[in-house]
């Protein structure tokens, strides 16, 4: 039988093995659907999502209603343009965004 392993899923499980997310305000860059940051929210204070593309930032905004995480915000916006406060996050997570 084969067996598949959904790359991305097996990466945030790294991420967390590696690194506390406890209590912790992320922000995720390049979020697409917002899979990421949906999980790591179980254990982060907070997590600010951004995507250029308003399709896919719907789509996690309808995933995190769903699934209850109410800890999770969205914005369209370029990732290269963001203007945020100093020391308003704590870990900035950019992956599969090229």
């Amino acid at each position: 039988m084969t067996r598949w392993v959904d790359p991305q899923a097996r990466e945030v499980e790294i991420l967390i093995a590696l690194a506390s997310f406890a209590g912790r305000d992320i922000l995720e860059l390049g979020c697409g659907d917002g899979r990421t940051g949906r999980r790591l929210s179980e254990m982060a204070r907070s997590v600010l999502a951004v995507d250029s593309n308003p399709a896919v930032i719907a789509k996690a905004e309808a995933a995190a209603q769903d699934t209850g995480r109410k800890n999770c915000r969205y914005l369209v916006h370029d990732s290269g343009d963001l203007d945020l406060p100093p020391e308003s996050v704590d870990v900035a997570l950019f992956s599969r965004s090229l």
